[in-house]
This record gives C-alpha cells, structure tokens and sequence, in this order.
C-alpha cells in the first residue's frame, strides 16, 4: 500500500516534545469553552458508511505508556495479530476511501491490514493521511500511567482531570484542539466520493469523533476504544451521522489483551440485549456473575436462557413493560429504571432484555444525560449487546458512565465486519 501525505510530526511546532512545565505555567485559565457541535450538514445522495477503526496494540500500549501525539511506539506481536484479523473482516466490503493518521501505529496497522484482506480495492487505494487524525496532545505523553498521578505532573493531570474543557498550557487546550480536529476530519469525510470509507486513527480521537457525530459534548472517559475495534456510521442525505456500532471487535485475547475492561468499584454493569440471537451475549457472559435479568416488553420465556446458558436466572428476572406512542415518556422510564439498577445492584451485573431497537436506543441516550429524541441518531439490530457501566455515586450522563460497546455482536454472525449488513430503513428516523 502506497501512503501520501506529509512527513510525520512529534507535535504543533508552537509546542516542544517533552514538556516540563512549571506550575503556573499549566495550571493557567483558558478563556476557552465547551465546544458545542451542530449537526452536520450532509449533501450526497445515497447512503454511505465511515468504518472509524482504532490501531493495534503497541509496545507502549502494552507497558501503559501514554503515547499522545509522540510517533515512538511501534505494534507489538498482538497489535499486528488484531490488524491481519481485522483485515479479515474487511475482505468482503468494497472500500473506496481511506483516511489515516500520520502516526507510525496507524499506518502500521492499515498496511498489514490491507495486506491480509484478500480485498483488491483496499489494496490499490491510497490512503490519504490526515495530520488532523493524531492523537490527542497532552504534557505528560511518554509517562507511565501508574506514574502520572504521582510523579512530576501529578498536579496539571489532577487539574486536567477535574475539568478538561478549561485545561490548557502554554495557552494551548488539548480537549478543544481534539475536539476541532474531529470536526474537521468530518468535514473531510463528507466532501470524500464513494459509498465506503475506512478512517484509521486513535483512542481519543475515535472518542471525539464518536462524540462530534453525535452533536454531544466531548466526554473522554465515557467511552471506551479497543486496539483494532470497529466503529460504524451510516450517513445519509439531509440526516446527521447516524451510530450503528461502537467498539465493536472480534478480536478479543483474555490471555493477553482484553476487550472489555474489569467492572470499577461502586459501579454496576448493564448488559442491554436486544432479542434475537444469544451468542453474542453468551460470549459477553457466560463467565460473569450475573445478579439480575429485566425482560422489558416482552416474556422470560422469549429469551433463550438455554441458550444463553444462564438457566438459574428464571429465578432471578423482573418483568417490566414501557409502552406508548409518546417517547418522552417511555425516556423517562428506561431512566428510572437504570436509576434504580445502578442503585441497588452496586458492584454487580445485570442484564436488561429489550424487545426492540427504539427501546434499545432508548435506553442508550438515557445512559447518556441525551434528549429522548437523540434516539434517532442511533440504529441497533437483532442481537446486538450494548454493555455501559453505572456509577452509584454520579446521576446518569456523561461524568457517570461508561460506554463498553454499543450494538456489538448483532446478528451474531461472523461475515463482513461481523455481521452487519449495509442499508437500513431511513423511514425510521
């Protein structure tokens, strides 16, 4: 595969690779604020899909080193393992654009990529490499994680921690940086030709683009981007983005690198499944403790417990219908009972059955502090699994939650990029 663009870059140039800031220095007011997103405007005339991937694992990924915006990590043994499969699951989507990031791990991980996908057109394309795909800058780049709270920036991380959006140094905002780079790489998307784009970049900045897609505030550490994970939009004329899958991944390694994170203290797992096929939540939980089933609209008996291999929770399910043709309402009761879940099942894990795609939706922007009506930029399947954790501590919304996936595993099937099919029902939204 043949690479254009510019050569690679460390940082701005108003910005010095290893900052060592004073105090005062990192710790100034920024007169910035939130960002605030519109909808996109979109003029093409058929439906097209963005396919947002993340890099393998690297050497720096695998030591819980923060690689930022530096280009000094490389894919270890398991990064380039993820890439041939996710190249696997490319082989059979006619791909006609591909945008990159410059970074050294993201064009690692699309080369081996397309040199595994038995796809002739992801071969011959030549990726368009976007400086504005880097990964998020910040000051304490090439530190451990274990070291950062503790060492010589613990005091500008507990600052950036508190409240990211007024957080800068040198007069430069990392988030707001991040968040008018996604911005413009969807500007990008949208003036690209072709029903298939394929955008190759990173953990943070999946997150923003995540985020900027769906007109919300940028929240990083409500979401969660496995190495090589899927992302999937669907875009349409006159419409905003709309989500179909988030970190979505046949590539999970429990020996070595999980694609799940372990459930934090005073937290609690919600597994929300739609009905349809089990395997994919089978595969989720069959090795979890699970406190409680909710069949919401529909019967136990319409779940394959069998199946599921989960028989005992018979015992252990509540019943619970959200009707109506007003969807306010129905919002307003998939919130009261993720409330009552995240305060009664504290450090345990439950699953809530749905018996369809708008209370599926439903239940995902509630999670997520959004207007009911933010369902509409949200499409889930049959069989998909939307895993989020709950804080006990923090009302739902962005600074109390944890987006694991979003509609993953739907239909179960292991086809092109696991399973899903292209084309949905625009008469829905």
């Amino acid at each position: 595969m043949n690479f254009i663009g510019p050569p690679l870059l460390f940082h701005p140039s108003h910005v010095i690779s290893v900052l060592r800031c004073s105090h005062s220095e990192s710790h100034g007011t920024s007169k910035q604020t939130r960002v605030r997103r519109p909808s996109m405007p979109m003029e093409n005339e058929t439906e097209r899909f963005v396919i947002l991937m993340r890099h393998g694992m690297t050497d720096w990924n695998h030591d819980g080193r923060i690689q930022g915006s530096l280009d000094r990590s490389r894919l270890n043994t398991t990064g380039m393992k993820q890439a041939r499969r996710a190249g696997r699951f490319l082989s059979g989507i006619p791909i006609d654009n591909v945008l990159c990031s410059p970074l050294h791990r993201a064009r690692q991980t699309l080369e081996l990529v397309a040199s595994v996908s038995q796809n002739p057109r992801l071969q011959r394309l030549r990726p368009e490499l976007l400086d504005d795909l880097k990964e998020i800058q910040v000051p304490w780049q090439g530190g451990l994680r274990s070291e950062i709270s503790s060492g010589h920036f613990r005091e500008t991380y507990a600052k950036y921690k508190r409240n990211p959006y007024t957080f800068s140094y040198y007069g430069f905002n990392p988030l707001n940086d991040l968040v008018r780079r996604a911005e413009l790489v969807w500007d990008t998307i949208m003036r690209s030709n072709g029903q298939f784009q394929l955008v190759v970049a990173h953990n943070q900045m999946n997150k923003a683009l995540i985020c900027t897609a769906l007109g919300m505030e940028t929240s990083l550490a409500s979401w969660n981007q496995s190495n090589c994970c899927f992302n999937l939009f669907v875009l349409h004329k006159g419409r905003p983005p709309i989500l179909r899958l988030c970190n979505g991944s046949g590539l999970k390694d429990p020996t070595y690198a999980p694609r799940r994170s372990y459930l934090r203290s005073k937290w609690t797992r919600v597994y929300i499944h739609q009905l349809g096929p089990v395997a994919g939540l089978r595969r989720e939980v069959r090795r979890m403790p699970i406190a409680h089933l909710f069949c919401v609209n529909h019967k136990v008996e319409d779940l394959d417990l069998v199946a599921l291999g989960k028989r005992s929770l018979k015992k252990k399910c509540t019943t619970v219908y959200i009707r109506g043709e007003d969807i306010a309402s129905m919002y307003q009761a998939c919130r009261e009972l993720l409330d009552n879940i995240r305060n009664t099942f504290v450090d345990q894990q439950v699953i809530v059955s749905v018996n369809s795609s708008r209370v599926h939706s439903l239940f995902f922007v509630a999670t997520l502090g959004r207007d009911a009506n933010e369902c509409r930029r949200l499409h889930t399947d049959s069989g998909g699994v939307s895993i989020i954790d709950l804080s006990s501590s923090c009302s739902l919304g962005p600074e109390g939650i944890r987006v694991e996936c979003f509609n993953t595993h739907a239909n179960s099937s292991n086809g092109p990029l696991l399973g899903y099919t292209f084309g949905i029902d625009m008469n829905n939204y």
